[in-house]
């Protein structure tokens, strides 16, 4: 698990990016930072939930990979759900055809998928509409 300090929070929001490989976790942290983004890290669902509890302020924005050992995508956002009703999630995959589902009944949103690899219009694009509840 790594995060900036909380003084970084102010210049801007925070992401919080998910996945189990920390070539992605890198590559993804690095465009996000490019992006002027603060960037917040996970290894796994149970880290992000940790990380999130730890920081709920902070983070604008949860990126969430769809495949990764533990607990599954739907119990973390889930979980974050218990934790903030209005927590915004992006889901990722790399796996072709993927799409994310939250349990049948469930009043949970997601604000999107984003496929990997992760190219930085698109990744830049998802973020923004995210960010501003498109």
């Amino acid at each position: 698990m790594t995060s900036e300090g909380p003084a970084n929070f102010a210049t801007g929001p925070a992401i919080l990016i998910v996945d189990d490989e920390s070539a992605v976790r890198e590559a993804a942290s690095g465009l996000l930072r490019h992006l002027g983004y603060n960037v917040l890290e996970a290894r796994n669902g149970a880290e992000c939930v940790e990380v999130y509890r730890a920081h709920p302020s902070q983070v604008s924005l949860v990126i969430l990979d769809m495949a990764m050992p533990g607990i599954s995508y739907q119990s973390v956002i889930e979980q974050l759900h218990a934790l903030d009703p209005q927590v915004r999630i992006l889901v990722s995959s790399g796996l072709i055809g993927a799409s994310p589902s939250v349990p049948p009944g469930s009043d949970m949103k997601i604000r999107g998928f984003l496929p990997k690899p992760f190219r930085l219009r698109d990744l830049d694009g998802r973020i923004r509409d995210a960010l501003s509840g498109n």
